[in-house]
């Protein structure tokens, strides 16, 4: 994928646009894919007194020292954050050559979400041959080009629907400091056997998606650690965030609600596939995985919830209580990847072990 706003970008007013991997699906009752479409339009911000205010306020509240913000690696990070989200801007988009004006415009945050429908015909792919497409913004129209891919996932099959922060990568988020650290500052690292775990189920034919309370100006960071650490491709699906929003130094902690939109929007895309929910057990993943399979019983095949050290304020027994009312084969915990290397991919019913 190329995107536009990891660009360097001099003229005061001109505007970039990113489109972030995405997927699709065959069309109720046609012979198309539904393909769903996300992107973000903004412009820099210039405003070099706020944004001086809004560091000293990081590192009063996250106590780091003035050479943590000037390294690289955290320069890298936050430069995303520095931009102004433009609203109501029409984004038209290009697939396999024909042009799809998108209905909405792009909203305060500066996202825009629309479905498209591409025929069969206007496609290399068909529903017995599905793959990888390929998304741009049209030239002529659009504010800048971008493109990236849309996976598209066939109606029947095992889907793993993954976290990210203490789930498939170090973050702490228990610890308010550390976390920031390990969000900012420091290298990303994996848990430990994750991404064997995850290659293991891509090649028996599971597709991914990752859903995190990390804002999506984290994507591009997040991106490249599932690429060097090995792990399969999938699209994401993060929070909104601004830095003028309320609590914004809540980045990661408060997204229970975006993520269980996340994962309810999958689950009624793809009704006739099975789910593998994966997540940890200090961000309360456990009761909204156990709501979800209580809802959507016939769709959730499997949870798994990693465990977490003592001093993350998680214990076993609240995971435990979550998940008392589930049958015991639907769920299980683990500390690592190794342990769930012997679920082997069944038939779209579900998984076997």
């Amino acid at each position: 994928m190329s995107s536009t706003i990891d660009r360097p970008i001099t003229a005061k007013r001109q505007l970039a646009v990113d489109l972030y991997p995405t997927i699709g699906r065959r069309a109720p009752g046609e012979p198309a894919w539904q393909v769903a479409v996300h992107g973000r339009i903004v412009r820099p911000w210039h405003d070099n007194l706020q944004r001086r205010l809004v560091m000293k306020l990081l590192r009063q509240t996250m106590k780091i020292d003035f050479e943590d913000i000037q390294s690289d690696v955290f320069q890298e990070r936050m430069d995303p954050f520095w931009v102004k989200p433009c609203r109501q801007r029409r984004v038209h988009v290009q697939v396999e050559g024909a042009v799809y004006p998108l209905r909405k415009r792009s909203r305060g945050s500066g996202h825009f979400h629309a479905a498209i429908r591409v025929p069969f015909v206007l496609s290399r792919h068909t529903d017995s041959q599905p793959g990888n497409m390929v998304l741009a913004t049209e030239n002529g129209r659009a504010v800048d080009p971008s493109a990236t891919i849309a996976r598209l996932i066939p109606p029947c099959g095992t889907s793993v629907i993954s976290d990210i922060d203490d789930t498939i990568k170090e973050s702490e988020v228990f610890n308010r400091r550390q976390m920031f650290r390990n969000t900012f500052l420091n290298p990303y690292q994996p848990v430990d056997g994750m991404a064997g775990a995850y290659r293991q189920w891509a090649a028996q034919g599971c597709e991914f998606h990752y859903v995190s309370s990390s804002p999506w100006q984290l994507y591009r960071p997040l991106e490249l650690f599932l690429n060097e650490h090995g792990f399969p491709p999938g699209p994401f699906h993060l929070r909104a965030f601004r830095l003028r929003d309320p609590n914004n130094f809540q980045l990661m902690t408060a997204g229970v609600r975006s993520k269980r939109k996340a994962i309810r929007s999958l689950l009624k895309w793809y009704p006739f596939r099975q789910f593998v929910l994966i997540g940890d057990g200090g961000q309360k993943d456990a009761k909204l995985y156990a709501k979800m399979a209580k809802k959507h019983g016939h769709q959730i095949a499997q949870i798994c919830i990693r465990k977490l050290p003592a001093v993350s304020g998680y214990t076993e027994r609240e995971v435990r209580h979550a998940l008392r009312e589930l049958p015991p084969s639907k769920w299980r915990l683990f500390e690592h990847g190794g342990e769930l290397t012997d679920l082997q991919a069944g038939s779209h019913l579900g998984w076997t072990r």
